[in-house]
């Protein structure tokens, strides 16, 4: 089934599809940040903690234990 829609098309699968496509651009897009600020977080984290990140089962995107 291709993703294709005319601009005129009402129709509940047209909509459907365009629906699709856009949530599936941000997605797209969303990943994209996430994997820039991962980037960036562990730079940091390695310039500022070399020893934290260094010990096993510690990364810079796990999250901090709350108690």
């Amino acid at each position: 089934m291709a993703f294709r829609i005319g601009a005129d098309e009402d129709s509940l699968a047209g909509i459907i599809r365009l629906t699709l496509r856009e949530l599936a651009s941000r997605v797209a897009f969303l990943d994209a940040q996430i994997k820039s600020a991962v980037v960036r977080l562990k730079r940091i984290a390695n310039e500022f903690a070399p020893d934290l990140v260094a010990m096993h089962g510690v990364a810079p995107t796990l999250p901090a234990p709350c108690c």
